[in-house]
């Protein structure tokens, strides 16, 4: 039985990400064992995010108190060439955008010292641009 309980966002943080979002499979390798590890390079761009994003938290005054025990609404769009050079409407490019939109929840996640799973809401978009960006706006609701 669905809950209908009326939400009022109250609080909102937006996050802007510089750069082409990574994938999952280009952050991660396999031994000869078959194991994954995540490569040198994912652990770099972690934690220049990480900095970014922490950042960006203290110019917000985030508090993470306030942000505890919340259900959040998150909302990333992801900017980056999405067409082929034909730029036709039907012929989009092959990318997952999903397993690019993963690394960056955890990411920022880590950062505000939050659980991912008191994400509620969360909406997903392409946004065609030359500059590639990520664009991540997480608010909290009261009910």
């Amino acid at each position: 039985m669905e809950n209908n309980r009326q939400t009022n966002p109250t609080k909102e943080i937006i996050l802007v990400i510089d750069g082409k979002t990574p994938t999952i499979n280009h952050l991660h390798g396999h031994n000869k064992w078959g194991a994954f590890y995540v490569k040198p390079e994912a652990k770099v761009l972690k934690q220049k995010i990480f900095k970014s994003i922490s950042n960006q938290l203290k110019e917000q005054d985030f508090v993470h108190s306030e942000w505890l025990d919340r259900l959040l609404d998150v909302s990333v769009v992801v900017h980056e060439d999405w067409w082929t050079t034909s730029k036709k409407i039907n012929n989009p490019k092959r990318k997952d955008i999903a397993n690019r939109e993963k690394f960056l929840i955890d990411t920022i996640f880590d950062a505000m010292k939050l659980e991912d799973s008191r994400i509620w809401k969360h909406t997903l978009q392409k946004k065609e641009d030359n500059e590639f960006k990520a664009i991540v706006t997480i608010r909290y609701y009261t009910f």
